[in-house]
């Protein structure tokens, strides 16, 4: 049996998996984002080098539910994956990440917002164009 830890069975339980969005009570009650983020508390060295190595892997439905709980932790181990997942290919992911990292100004790295920010108008200019 493949080796999960807490924070992807806490995931994969309100995503099924990853084939799905979570159910909408995930946005509407914060308990959900505040009970992925005290996992997140409790992590040690391996648990965040194991989310770090298996995110990539997962569905778009996944990646945002991880997004979502890594900003309510706010850690600098949060934010440092939440810079990581940024620079994804997915544009849902690098908006959502964006978003996510804009609620934390003061813990990111004044290099990295301006790329990430480049990347997003560059986004919006491209569907702008094709509209």
């Amino acid at each position: 049996m493949k080796f999960k830890n807490r924070l992807e069975q806490y995931i994969d339980n309100h995503t099924e998996n990853g084939s799905k969005e979570p159910n909408d009570y995930w946005y509407d009650d914060e308990f959900y984002l505040i009970e992925g983020s005290e996992i997140l508390e409790s992590f040690n060295e391996q648990e965040w080098l194991f989310i770090n190595s298996i995110w990539e892997s997962k569905s778009n439905h996944w990646i945002i539910c991880l997004i979502d709980v890594l900003s309510e932790n706010g850690s600098q181990n949060s934010i440092e994956l939440l810079l990581k997942i940024a620079n994804s290919n997915s544009e849902e992911i690098i908006f959502h990440s964006f978003d996510a990292l804009s609620d934390h100004p003061d813990k990111i790295n004044k290099t990295f917002y301006p790329e990430i920010k480049s990347k997003v108008m560059s986004i919006i200019q491209g569907r702008i164009s094709n509209a």
